[in-house]
């Protein structure tokens, strides 16, 4: 119901004293009040009702207009009987505030007015449940008749005027309706996101954009919520799923539009349109789940070194892999986590998706502590891979992500990919990063010794060199380990050291005799620089 109704209805009598321009406006309900202060009671959208009791001088007119405004209310009715008319100070209040007046007349009861209002708003909630449920049955027969989920999205968006696509946390784009004008009557921007032909497609979204938009949705406190994309337009984000503690592994629904301004007719569609997608996802995995035990054998075969013989091509190829290559292989595992546990399948789930942005078709499954995906794949994946997972760093703000990678030419340098992403994922423990992705590529030799060693034994190393100097510095306030850092990064100069801390030569000079004499090692030989830069490494991975 809008405001023009109530003014247009005989039956109540009233009269507009302000707000012409603002009739069309609708109204949720109807609130009868004479306290002078009302906003804690008012909610946006309200008629505020009120016999003007609160006035006892003309100063209290905006005092009052000024609450009712600030709750939200679209519109005052106020009667005449308690003051035999509506002051000029009350109209003029609502005029400086910009909120509609209207004037009841004496033989009009309140209760009139808000059984009016609430007759009404009952008649649009039953037109909307039927609504819902026209479209949810039509819905449902479209996915009985096997229509693909795009096709599912193109009959939301006919029916809904509000252009939807389904994302994954790792930006990848699920499915999207063919692009089309969104209705007129809607005033909703139209999507413009077609199937892509290519897997990882993030469609005519900016990569911007869909940073925004899975940041958005891994961290926001409730779902649905509203995100401003850089040109400017408004977008919502829908939950697929329920749970709130799974969102690294779900899809979400991106809609066209503010979903604050929706009826709930709308929103009613959009979850149920939801629990389809849901639905559909679970049809997905129980695909996956139905080549697990041959994407294990392979997964084990290549973990053994074996990369001959016949039967082992033909099951990859039954998973969709070209044995002719070329290769990626990713291993994932939360940092610090004890096997098997929730944290594991997190970093599965990740690792999963953030592989089908290189190809429809990857081999994954858990050996030990660590999830491994192999796929077909370029050296440039690792790139992708990167960008996909960089994603995810909001997710995991309790543990951290460790994933390796390393690519292989062919079938023959498989098993030796597999261990090179191993080694890769214990050198991203040593990166500070919350998703720290690593490609054996972008491992120095000095990193990749240092991952292939026992945790201990590099704790150990580094503890018997450089503890003497991490306890000078805590018990004497010095600057030895800074300058150490300086030194080293300064290829060994003094005077560029001394520059980059901003101290004398001399200063430079006597920090570095006094870690000499700590560590026993005298800095002017490479071999003791060697030494203490490979100590640096692992006691300060991010130095």
């Amino acid at each position: 119901m809008i405001l023009r109704e109530l003014l247009d209805d005989p039956g109540l009598g009233l009269t507009l004293l302000h707000g012409t321009e603002a009739l069309d406006q609708p109204v949720t309900s109807a609130f009868t009040t004479d306290l002078r202060d009302p906003r804690h009671y008012v909610r946006p959208g309200d008629l505020v009702l009120t016999g003007l009791m609160w006035r006892r001088t003309p100063a209290d007119s905006d005092a009052f207009v000024s609450a009712v405004v600030d709750s939200g209310a679209i519109a005052i009715a106020a009667g005449e009987a308690a003051l035999g008319e509506v002051p000029d100070d009350v109209a003029a209040a609502c005029r400086h505030h910009g909120v509609t007046l209207f004037r009841v007349p004496v033989e009009v009861s309140f209760g009139q007015i808000s059984d009016r209002v609430s007759t009404a708003r009952e008649a649009e909630q039953r037109r909307a449940l039927a609504t819902a449920l026209g479209r949810q049955r039509q819905l449902l027969s479209a996915v009985a008749e096997g229509h693909s989920l795009d096709e599912l999205l193109a009959l939301a968006r006919d029916e809904l005027g509000v252009g939807c696509h389904v994302r994954t946390p790792t930006g990848r784009l699920v499915a999207a309706a063919p692009g089309a004008p969104a209705p007129a009557s809607t005033g909703m921007p139209a999507q413009r996101s077609a199937r892509p032909d290519t897997p990882g497609h993030t469609g005519d979204m900016p990569a911007a954009d869909v940073d925004r938009l899975t940041r958005t949705f891994l961290t926001a406190g409730r779902l649905p919520v509203t995100v401003s994309l850089s040109d400017g337009s408004s977008t919502s984000i829908f939950p697929v799923e329920p749970r709130i503690d799974a969102r690294v592994a779900s899809w979400f629904l991106v809609c066209t539009g503010e979903h604050e301004h929706w009826p709930e007719d709308v929103h009613a569609s959009l979850r149920e349109l939801a629990s389809v997608i849901l639905l559909e996802r679970h049809r997905w995995e129980e695909r996956r789940r139905s080549q697990q035990r041959i994407a294990d054998d392979v997964l084990a075969a290549l973990a053994e070194g074996h990369t001959s013989g016949a039967e082992l091509t033909v099951r990859m190829a039954d998973l969709g892999i070209d044995p002719a290559g070329p290769f990626v292989v990713a291993i994932a595992a939360p940092a610090g986590t004890p096997a098997r546990t929730a944290a594991h399948g997190s970093a599965r789930a990740a690792l999963d998706d953030a592989m089908l942005h290189v190809t429809d078709h990857p081999i994954s499954g858990i050996r030990g502590d660590r999830a491994i995906a192999i796929a077909t794949g370029h050296p440039a994946a690792t790139g992708t891979l990167r960008t996909a997972l960089e994603r995810l760093a909001p997710a995991f703000d309790r543990e951290r992500l460790l994933v390796g990678v390393c690519t292989a030419a062919d079938f023959e340098t498989l098993s030796g990919a597999l261990d090179g992403a191993h080694h890769a994922t214990n050198v991203a423990a040593t990166w500070p990063a919350r998703v720290s992705v690593v490609s054996l590529d972008d491992v120095a030799s000095h990193a990749a010794l240092l991952a292939a060693l026992p945790d201990s034994l590099r704790r150990t190393f580094a503890t018997r060199i450089l503890q003497p100097v991490f306890d000078y510095d805590e018990h004497h306030g010095g600057e030895l380990i800074p300058t150490l850092e300086a030194f080293l990064d300064a290829d060994g100069s003094w005077s560029s050291c001394a520059r980059r801390l901003h101290v004398h030569v001399n200063t430079v000079r006597y920090r570095l005799q006094r870690i000499a004499e700590l560590t026993g090692r005298d800095l002017s030989r490479l071999e003791n620089r060697v030494d203490v830069f490979l100590a640096l490494k692992v006691a300060r991975p991010g130095s």
